[in-house]
């Protein structure tokens, strides 16, 4: 294993953060997004009265940060994974000036991490856009990438010179086309899918064109695309089940990063188009663009996998997961499959199709946690990052260049999907219920002092 090995632990701003409005912060699109079984997949534009919204008080990492970053310290950790918040810098994403009090609060965290010898990640954009700007403006609209396009720019300008890694757009491939439902007649779908491939063929280029800038203001920096793995096994050996497997792996995953990283559109897409009536707006400068500015690496979460099954999935669709159950994995009580030697898989899928490096920025367990005495015994959350450590491990090993690998999350935090905080992922425990009660103190985990010793070991002891 490299010395240089990024072991590492992830945050955001929305979902950790907190003080939603404070210090001219603008409302982002997760501001607006109360609690829900389904909170990620609906679109919200106003706060409504007598909700309960988890990002407006996070876990408060806005005011506890330099408690939290200390114990990011003594943890050992080589990164953290951060996001810096658009609406800190430009509260609507219209403004001619950011918010200096924004940039200066990132400014602060970025030091004292690099004082501490944590190399910071930073993400762009981690389902953090100015709400403003997608009601007034349309999300991704070419307008949109014009305000994404000088965000990066300040970003750029004012952390360039301390920040070597960086991610683009969060689990782009998982968001992009969740404005696509499956209930609805053909022609509001045929409407809503055109929608949803021209937003996509607009963030390639918002991607590019800030990998454009970025190569001219961090010359000797790294920015990478942000995946959701998402590895499809076939259901059985049918000869129908491969193909479906083949084309649902397109779909997921390699449609979305031929072009970030080949920098064009894929064979298989001008069929899929033809055959959907979509007709994507693209002009001789951006296939140019695309093709000169691919991204450095990948970066991927991973949580679980999936099942192609052609009898269940043979309405072709190419905006939803594919539906079946492995009946070889375990999952958790939130339906996740647990699939250690998946990541392996995937690991080496990726590597041998774009030959890039590679980053895990995502990867932990979400589970109910009993704290006792101020302790907390989570040898389940031990088991499960053992065991995909060890399949990281594996695949460098096999020979795949793996820059780092990240525990979702350092601190508990409030879930993206659902907006409840008992599925607690930390190494850290933050004493909060879903109603949002609680004394926001911070608990160590017996993960925390197992991962600090894997760290301590590069990996070593995963190995015995």
């Amino acid at each position: 294993m490299k010395k240089t090995f990024l072991w590492g632990a992830a945050i955001n701003g929305s979902q950790f953060e907190g003080d939603y409005i404070t210090d001219g912060k603008g409302i982002s699109e997760d501001d607006v997004m109360p609690k829900s079984k389904d909170r990620r997949h609906k679109r919200y534009y106003e706060i409504q009265k007598n909700l309960f919204y988890p990002t407006h008080e996070g876990v408060r990492f806005y005011r506890y940060w330099e408690e939290d970053l200390k114990r990011a310290r003594d943890l050992g950790l080589k990164s953290l994974r951060i996001s810096i918040q658009w609406t800190r810098i430009f509260p609507k994403g219209i403004e001619e000036e950011p918010n200096e009090a924004g940039l200066k609060y990132y400014e602060n965290i970025i030091d004292r991490l690099i004082e501490y010898k944590i190399e910071p990640l930073i993400t762009i954009c981690h389902n953090e856009k100015p709400i403003y700007l997608i009601k007034n403006y349309g999300e991704w609209s070419k307008l949109f990438v014009e305000s994404y396009v000088k965000y990066c720019k300040v970003i750029f300008n004012r952390f360039g010179n301390k920040v070597k890694y960086w991610l683009q757009i969060n689990e782009f491939n998982a968001l992009s086309l969740r404005m696509i439902k499956e209930d609805i007649d053909e022609n509001e779908l045929r409407s809503k899918r055109q929608e949803a491939y021209q937003s996509l063929h607009n963030q390639f280029v918002a991607q590019a064109r800030a990998k454009e800038l970025f190569s001219k203001l961090v010359p000797n920096g790294m920015i990478g695309v942000c995946m959701a793995a998402e590895l499809c096994y076939p259901a059985t050996c049918k000869p129908l089940d491969n193909l479906q497997q083949i084309n649902d792996e397109r779909r997921l995953n390699y449609l979305f990063l031929d072009v970030s990283i080949k920098g064009e559109y894929p064979y298989y897409c001008k069929k899929f188009f033809s055959d959907m009536n979509i007709s994507i707006q693209m002009t001789q400068e951006e296939k140019e663009l695309l093709k000169n500015n691919t991204a450095d690496f990948i970066g991927f979460t991973y949580y679980f996998t999936l099942i192609s099954d052609y009898e269940i999935n043979k309405k072709y669709h190419w905006h939803y997961w594919p539906k079946g159950e492995n009946e070889y994995l375990e999952q958790t009580k939130w339906g996740w499959t647990i699939d250690p030697l998946g990541l392996r898989i995937y690991l080496n899928k990726l590597y041998d199709r774009y030959n890039v490096p590679l980053m895990i920025v995502e990867n932990g367990l979400g589970h109910v946690d009993s704290i006792e005495d101020g302790k907390i015994h989570d040898t389940y959350r031990i088991e499960y990052l053992r065991d995909h450590i060890v399949q990281v491990l594996n695949a460098i090993d096999d020979g795949v260049d793996v820059l780092g690998y990240f525990v979702w999350s350092l601190l508990d935090g409030w879930s993206l999907g659902t907006g409840e905080i008992s599925k607690r992922y930390g190494l850290i425990y933050v004493d909060l219920q879903n109603d949002g009660s609680g004394s926001y103190n911070r608990y160590i985990k017996d993960s925390y002092n197992w991962y600090k010793e894997v760290i301590l070991s590069n990996g070593d002891i995963c190995r015995r």
